[in-house]
């Protein structure tokens, strides 16, 4: 059975109503930054070192095989909040680089593959900015070893609700 982990910047009033199966990450408000320090990967493999919130991310990411990313979409990018919470989740990598298609890329610190979809709300997005964000999606994936398993972009937060109820896993 299949985990679910969301990570998103929504606001209280925008969130749906989250079924129990579903462990829900809100990236708001916005977690410390990463320091860069490597500590996840030197002090504490797999863990951050800062001592708030975002130190669980890595955990949380091991812990689901599936994960849904709902985000405001930046110039194409993700939102500031998401941004963050990514970059505190280093640790779920290690530092060692290998090649792959002529780029550099982390080593994953697990055999596990990990399924990622993201969801990006908002209205009067270009075809430059829905494409830049379906490109940053896929690097994201290859970055996490993971599988990408869609891009999808909705009006408002409203059409959430269909997209919960209607892929929700039966863990």
């Amino acid at each position: 059975m299949s985990k679910t982990l969301v990570i998103h910047d929504l606001e209280p009033t925008q969130e749906p109503n989250w079924p129990e199966n579903l462990t829900v990450f809100p990236a708001l408000p916005k977690i410390a930054p990463c320091r860069g320090c490597f500590g996840c990967w030197i002090k504490t493999p797999s863990r951050c070192v800062l001592g708030d919130r975002g130190a669980k991310v890595v955990g949380l990411l091991a812990a689901h095989s599936q994960l849904w990313v709902i985000s405001r979409p930046v110039f194409g990018g993700l939102s500031p909040a998401i941004k963050a919470t990514f970059d505190r989740s280093i640790g779920y990598i290690l530092p060692f680089f290998v090649t792959i298609d002529n780029k550099m890329r982390h080593i994953p610190r697990t055999n596990k593959t990990l399924d990622i979809s993201y969801y990006f709300y908002g209205q009067h997005l270009t075809e430059t900015e829905k494409n830049l964000a379906q490109s940053l999606a896929a690097a994201n994936a290859t970055n996490f070893r993971a599988r990408l398993t869609g891009v999808s972009f909705l009006d408002s937060p409203a059409q959430l609700d269909s997209i919960v109820y209607g892929q929700q896993d039966t863990n």
